[in-house]
């Protein structure tokens, strides 16, 4: 049985219990670090969880590993906090919110201080991951454009990189915000359907990378808890086109051009191979929770000084390509990339 400490008992460090308790005979045991003792009771007394509101009780479980799941503005603080405890950390997105922070976490993972992997986890996940399985198969050709609806910030950012192929490349970011009406048709606990047209923001930046390709970022706020609003993706190559979760493409069969198509991924027929009963009624809920569960298995490599399911010198990368993104939006000018420390590690 491994056990693990979560810091933190809101709606974020609920998806590493259920990733736990998720798998017929599951190896995991979480034991959650809440500070409000009342609170911490109601999660042991209605939900039968470990649970303590005094952070040295946690440690005395002799945890494997620890998931900071807390609110960005204080995760650099907890990082550095932890750093002397000596175990590895799964760090939720984002680690931190300026350079020099993420200067100071390359630094530490690099001199060994500190053992960490970010929950980057939407490469992780059945579908994206279909995706990003296809572009791999060069079926496409090298791809060179991307237009994407599908994740916010960060996230977004790193389906853009590994989706081009652009890991390591520089870029000039220009971004816009505006506002739009849309009906409000449900949030985290489901679908509302007595909302009202509320004035949403809307982002849209162009990231055009060194080597010429481009990608158009397009992110509406109400994406991830909308009835009537659907997640896009449209991936161009040379060859073909993959088009949210359908690809196009040429075949050269003794010298002449054939066409071929074929969908892409579980869809919405997905059944969660860790035989889930009680399933949220999102698929895509369902997926996020397989995806950290692949994070949570790859920890022992974290431990052992090596890469997780996501290498934090992309996790850190995403993150710095984000902070220039809101720089881009507010100021209404284009912002240019310049190589991190961890540069040498953003390998394809």
């Amino acid at each position: 049985m491994k056990r693990f400490v979560i810091i933190g008992a809101g709606w974020r460090a609920m998806y590493y219990v259920r990733a736990a308790a998720r798998q017929s005979g599951s190896c995991y045991e979480p034991v959650i670090y809440c500070r409000n003792p009342e609170k911490a009771a109601e999660l042991r007394d209605k939900r039968g969880l470990i649970c303590f509101s005094d952070f040295q009780e946690c440690l005395s479980t002799r945890p494997d590993f620890l998931v900071l799941a807390v609110p960005k503005e204080v995760s650099f603080e907890w990082i550095v906090q932890l750093e002397d405890i000596g175990l590895p950390i799964l760090c939720e997105t984002p680690p931190a919110l300026t350079r020099d922070e993420l200067h100071r976490i390359w630094q530490d993972n690099c001199s060994g201080r500190l053992q960490m992997m970010v929950a980057e986890q939407y490469l992780l996940t059945p579908s994206l991951a279909a995706i990003y399985e296809a572009v791999n198969s060069g079926k496409i050709g090298d791809p060179y454009y991307l237009r994407i609806s599908r994740a916010h910030g960060y996230h977004g950012i790193s389906l853009i990189r590994h989706f081009l192929h652009v890991r390591g490349k520089t870029a000039a970011i220009q971004g816009q915000q505006w506002q739009e009406p849309v009906l409000v048709t449900g949030h985290r606990p489901g679908i509302i359907r007595d909302g009202d047209v509320r004035s949403e923001s809307r982002d849209f930046v162009t990231f055009a990378f060194e080597n010429g390709k481009r990608a158009d970022y397009d992110f509406d706020s109400v994406l991830y808890h909308s009835s009537i609003r659907r997640y896009h993706l449209l991936l161009q190559g040379e060859r073909g086109e993959i088009c949210d979760q359908h690809m196009v493409y040429a075949m050269n069969d003794h010298g002449k051009e054939t066409f071929a198509g074929e969908k892409i991924g579980p869809g919405t027929s997905y059944q969660n191979r860790f035989g889930v009963e009680g399933a949220p009624d999102r698929q895509d809920y369902e997926e996020d929770d397989i995806a950290i569960r692949r994070l949570m298995d790859s920890m022992d490599s974290v431990r052992e000084g090596r890469d997780g399911a996501y290498r934090l010198a992309d996790a850190l990368q995403d993150t710095y390509l984000w902070l220039l993104m809101q720089e881009a939006v507010a100021g209404g000018k284009c912002i240019r990339s310049v190589p991190q420390p961890w540069q040498s590690a953003l390998t394809d």
